[in-house]
């Protein structure tokens, strides 16, 4: 999954109340140790307050992969009921 994608992801379940922010910073402390010259973005999330979190994923660029975005958005779901974070009826209702 591109990281276009997986930021849409991540906004949405942030939006959501689905994840934590810490979440996002763990993704992008790994891109920043995985590549080379890491994205600016990703820097600037890794620093970010929590609150400007969203903010900075949209200003991640590419092509976004309806069909991943998709599967990651039910799999978050999935874990946050596993988690006990929302229930079956919330999860229907979002």
């Amino acid at each position: 999954m591109n990281y276009k994608s997986k930021a849409e992801i991540y906004l949405f379940t942030l939006n959501n109340g689905l994840i934590e922010p810490s979440i996002v910073v763990e993704w992008v402390d790994e891109i920043i140790k995985k590549e080379s010259t890491p994205p600016e973005w990703a820097i600037q999330i890794s620093l970010a307050n929590e609150q400007d979190i969203p903010t900075i994923l949209t200003t991640v660029n590419g092509e976004i992969e309806f069909h991943s975005i998709w599967t990651g958005i039910k799999n978050e779901i999935c874990t946050a009921i596993i988690n006990n974070k929302i229930s079956l009826i919330e999860s229907i209702a979002k």
